[in-house]
C-alpha cells in the first residue's frame, strides 16, 4: 500500500492554529486515528466541491494527475475506508448498532452543533 498525500482546507487563514468547526476536527481525528499523516491548509468553502469545509486533496504515490478533492466529512472517510487507507470503524457493528449510530451523529452533526 503506497502513503496518500492528503490536504486538508479549514478554512482558517493560520495552518498551526486550533479551528473552531467540529467537522475539521471530526476529520483530523480520523486521519489521527488512522495513522495517516497530512497537511493543512486555509481554503475556502466556495472553493470545495460542496462549498463547504472542510475538503481534502487526496492524491496517491504515483498518480500524475491532478488530486482528487473530497468533501463532506462522512464522503472523506468513505473515500477512506473504499480506497484501503482507514478501518471502517463501523464495519463489526450489528445493524441496530449501525442504526443508533447513525442517529446518535444525526442528533450532534445536525441538532447539538449549533450550540457550541
Amino acid at each position: 500500500m503506497t502513503t496518500p498525500s492528503i490536504t486538508i482546507f479549514r478554512g482558517f487563514p493560520v495552518t498551526t492554529a486550533y479551528v473552531w468547526s467540529p467537522f475539521a476536527c471530526k476529520l483530523e481525528a480520523r486521519l489521527r486515528f488512522a495513522g495517516l499523516g497530512y497537511k493543512v491548509e486555509q481554503g475556502a468553502p466556495p472553493k470545495g466541491p460542496r462549498g463547504k469545509i472542510p475538503y481534502i486533496a487526496l492524491s496517491k504515490d504515483g498518480q500524475d494527475s491532478a488530486p482528487e478533492m473530497v468533501s463532506d466529512t462522512t464522503m472523506i472517510s468513505e473515500k477512506l475506508v473504499e480506497d484501503g487507507l482507514a478501518e471502517d470503524l463501523n464495519g463489526k457493528l450489528t445493524p441496530v448498532e449501525k442504526a443508533q449510530d447513525a442517529a446518535v451523529r444525526a442528533l450532534l452533526e445536525e441538532k447539538l452543533y449549533f450550540y457550541q
